[in-house]
């Protein structure tokens, strides 16, 4: 796979293809172009990487247009239009996650506002003690219940992760999640900011490893190598871990899983997030789900869970190659289906679930390089045994 730069200025478009911000890769038939500073990433089909490819090969927008108009011998108007839904998907793509404008221009460290934290404690998750600051006391509350396995220690943190009010007013104005100073996300919305918050944590606690990507997916393994299970919420994918966990596999991490250069994942030590749909089949299972407190952040609801079982791999397990990634999704009454998914359906379901890479380009490429070769499927299943049966003859 090889990149190639975007032109730095395209003027007859609105959205400036900067060098600096955007890079592409050769990927399947078309590319994926990513954006450094944000993480986000878009794949591109045969005909807009072609686009893509001409604008960064000529000099003036209009001259590479004009030369798109030609290849596909359609009028400079209907060149013009797939060049502005090109723009419109790499502005969106920028746009999602991207840093707010004073920081992105490096004027200096951003700061939470004075005063005491709601949760202020030293986590260890994974290999370095990171400290948690939230000053925003319902996400507090929720994140705390989450980090209740994690070991509290006494001792210097290696980052610091806060996440706080914008305006300095919890809710008020948005969510910032820095790292030392920096910002690593800008959203409005309670949800993302704790999302945040749990995936800064989990590359933090592992940056002394070469971390492609944090996953958006739950990941179980049996000793020997992991599946990953990916999908947006309501999915079915933390109910599927936890009946795979009780039929023997051990749990590695929920929500937030790091991956290696290598195609290796890294236990997370934080509890699965059980949302109000899954209490009664998890709490089959795991009975002291429904002895957990009930958290509630926004409209939603959730109680955690700490899947107390012997395999136990602790934070400093080492890493595990990835056997297979499964994009489940629960149907009332569906029999159990399982199909292949392609390397580009899988790198899509997974920027659509919210994986974000670490943003070096050397590490895409990496990212790239174990898309094209980890086994993926779908799972469609309406019965959890079907699920588990399905999922263990992959691993």
């Amino acid at each position: 796979m090889s990149s190639h730069p975007i032109p730095t200025a395209a003027p007859s478009l609105d959205l400036a293809f900067s060098a600096a911000r955007w890079c592409s890769f050769r990927f399947g038939s078309g590319s994926v172009v990513i954006d450094p500073t944000s993480g986000r990433y878009l794949y591109l089909d045969t005909l807009a990487a072609r686009l893509l490819h001409l604008l960064a090969a000529c000099e003036a927008a209009e001259t590479a247009l004009a030369r798109f108009a030609r290849e596909l011998r359609v009028d400079l108007p209907v060149a013009a239009a797939l060049a502005r839904k090109l723009e419109g998907e790499l502005a969106h793509c920028r746009a999602d996650a991207a840093p707010p404008p004073d920081t992105a221009a490096g004027n200096g460290p951003v700061h939470p506002p004075p005063g005491a934290a709601a949760l202020d404690a030293v986590l260890e998750v994974g290999e370095r003690p990171v400290r948690v600051r939230c000053f925003d006391p319902p996400i507090a509350r929720s994140f705390a219940g989450m980090a209740a396995p994690a070991r509290t220690l006494n001792r210097d943190p290696a980052a610091t992760i806060d996440l706080f009010g914008r305006e300095g007013r919890s809710g008020e104005g948005g969510y910032h999640v820095t790292e030392d100073g920096r910002v690593l996300q800008a959203t409005d919305d309670p949800f993302v900011a704790r999302w945040a918050l749990v995936r800064a944590l989990a590359a933090a606690c592992y940056a002394g490893r070469r971390l492609v990507a944090v996953l958006h997916a739950a990941a179980v393994a049996n000793g020997n190598a992991a599946v990953v299970l990916a999908g947006a919420g309501g999915s079915g994918k933390t109910t599927l871990a936890a009946g795979l966990v009780r039929d023997g596999l051990f749990f590695l991490a929920d929500d937030a899983v790091p991956l290696t250069a290598d195609g290796e994942v890294l236990p997370v030590r934080l509890a699965m997030s059980i949302k109000a749909g899954g209490w009664p089949i998890v709490g089959a299972l795991f009975p002291a789900l429904f002895e957990q407190p009930v958290h509630r952040l926004g409209r939603g609801q959730c109680r955690y869970l700490w899947p107390v079982v012997a395999a136990d791999p602790g934070p400093s397990a080492a890493p595990l190659p990835v056997a297979a990634v499964v994009f489940p999704r629960y149907c009332r009454g569906a029999a159990t289906a399982v199909e292949p998914v392609s390397p580009v359906d899988l790198l899509a379901g997974l920027g659509a679930t919210g994986t974000l890479p670490t943003g070096q380009k050397e590490a895409f490429a990496s990212l790239l390089r174990w898309a094209e070769r980890v086994p993926a499927f779908r799972l469609v299943f309406g019965d959890l045994d079907g699920a588990i049966a399905a999922v263990r003859r992959l691993i």
